[in-house]
């Protein structure tokens, strides 16, 4: 599961990267490449989010993620100056943490 945090949250950022109201990068990226970046780390997403879910769930779990994480990013954006690289990687770590002490499923 924590594969499919981390893939969603990088997929996430490659699309807010892309605006013009950025404030990751001095200029924002290539849309085709940003948007191009998002669609494959989305579906590396759902294809590990499908290795524990059905499908049905597993697209609206990473539905459902995209839509928060872009919410976080927002929220995120109201707080930041410019640090490029401790943002991205605080935000992976915190939710790395928070997947494996209480999102790991008993086998």
């Amino acid at each position: 599961m924590e594969l499919t945090f981390f893939l969603t949250w990088v997929a996430c950022l490659l699309s807010y990267s892309a605006s013009i109201n950025q404030k990751l990068f001095n200029k924002p990226l290539n849309k085709p490449l940003a948007w191009g970046g998002f669609i494959i780390f989305l579906t590396g997403a759902y294809i590990a989010a499908s290795q524990w879910h059905i499908v049905v769930i597993a697209c609206f779990y990473v539905l459902a993620l995209v839509m928060t994480f872009w919410i976080i990013i927002i929220f995120m954006h109201g707080h930041i100056k410019n640090k490029n690289f401790p943002t991205a990687i605080t935000a992976v770590m915190l939710l790395s943490v928070l997947v494996s002490l209480g999102g790991q499923y008993a086998t």
